[in-house]
């Protein structure tokens, strides 16, 4: 058996056999057609792979690289990695140092990339590139007063120029200064007995005694009434009390304006009215408005005198001209009249507090004369008003 001679070729198919073929032998004879053609493909494949293993033949397709490969960055920052390509891969970056190192900053410089390359602390207003201040050192307690003398005085509105408020000119009022000594000793005074007077001799001090001057020297002696000068009352003008109390005058009260038994103690004239109403036989009065008429009607009329009257009097006044009287008129009721065995008029009871009226149960209630005859007339209920009169 021989070895067929393999061409690097990819054959389009491989034929076979049909069921009636003939074998028959030799390299180039109809049997070994198929094996032909498969012997050609696998050559074609060896090259392929030859090709690819040693780079002749670019490879599309691969799930991993025959020689990994190292990927690197660098500047800025530095980072590599190994890749094969069977698999994604990571690495954390280290950024270059900017020459700034860690730390808090009042003061950077950053670049055009963004990173700070340098920071300090300023501690002067220079480091801060501020040019408008002055600096401490400008300006010292000297040159401070110096400026605000400028401004002293009293409308400057410095409080530096006031003392709790005030100007220096409020102190010097008397008034306006506070914890005066009230006592000589308080202002450091030791020497401001009368005693140290060169020209005063203090013999035996007493109570109300004062100073007299003797023709040489003052001495001290009891007050006697040549003393006090003779003075008409006009020669105070001054300090005059405006009540009886303000002289030590006690007026009385008013119980004993009401007694009557006090004979040294003046009386106002609120005293005098008071012993006048309580002692007068009829000092308080009442007057009851005007009172409608009805038949057998009653009234409680309340007369606020504090006790039981002891004068009461009626009246009736005319509404409407009757009997020849006019409207207007005041008959002072002091009558009754007796009809068919009735009584016309009314009774009045009185007490501390009410006077009760109790109307006559006759249609009309009251009779009078006629004014202009004086015969006896019959009175009209409802041109009539009733009016009681009470004192105490």
């Amino acid at each position: 058996m021989g070895t067929l001679i393999e061409t690097v070729a990819w054959e389009a198919g491989v034929p076979y056999f049909e069921a009636d073929a003939i074998l028959t032998g030799g390299p180039n004879c109809p049997d070994n057609i198929p094996i032909q053609a498969l012997a050609n493909r696998t050559a074609f494949l060896k090259k392929q792979i030859d090709d690819a293993v040693s780079g002749a033949l670019t490879v599309m397709y691969a799930n991993r690289l025959k020689t990994a490969r190292t990927i690197t960055m660098s500047g800025d920052g530095t980072w590599s990695v190994s890749f094969d390509g069977n698999g994604n891969v990571t690495a954390a970056m280290t950024l270059a140092n900017s020459g700034v190192a860690a730390g808090t900053y009042r003061s950077v410089t950053v670049d055009g990339k963004g990173r700070v390359i340098a920071a300090t602390n300023p501690t002067t207003l220079a480091g801060y590139g501020i040019t408008d201040a002055l600096l401490a050192s400008s300006y010292t307690a000297a040159d401070v007063l110096t400026k605000l003398k400028t401004v002293d005085g009293a409308a400057s509105g410095l409080d530096a120029d006031l003392l709790d408020g005030q100007q220096g000119s409020y102190y010097l009022a008397w008034g306006s200064l506070t914890g005066k000594p009230t006592t000589l000793a308080g202002y450091g005074i030791t020497d401001a007995s009368v005693a140290n007077l060169t020209d005063t001799t203090i013999t035996a001090p007493a109570a109300g005694h004062l100073l007299r001057w003797n023709g040489t020297k003052w001495v001290n002696v009891a007050l006697v009434a040549a003393d006090i000068p003779a003075l008409d009352w006009s020669k105070i003008t001054s300090g005059l009390p405006a009540t009886l109390a303000g002289y030590g005058i006690t007026i009385a009260t008013q119980g004993e304006a009401e007694a009557g038994t006090d004979n040294s103690k003046p009386m106002t004239p609120l005293r005098v009215k008071q012993a006048i109403d309580i002692n007068s036989v009829l000092s308080r009065s009442y007057v009851s408005p005007q009172q409608t008429i009805t038949t057998g009607g009653l009234l409680t009329l309340a007369h606020g005198l504090g006790v039981v009257p002891k004068i009461i009097s009626s009246e009736l006044v005319f509404l409407t001209a009757e009997a020849g009287y006019s409207v207007g008129d005041i008959v002072e009721w002091v009558f009754s009249d007796e009809a068919s065995g009735n009584t016309r008029g009314v009774s009045i009871v009185k007490d501390a507090t009410n006077i009760t009226v109790r109307y006559s149960n006759l249609a009309n209630t009251f009779a009078a004369m006629n004014k202009s005859t004086g015969a006896s007339a019959v009175l009209t209920n409802a041109n009539l008003a009733f009016v009681v009169r009470a004192y105490a």
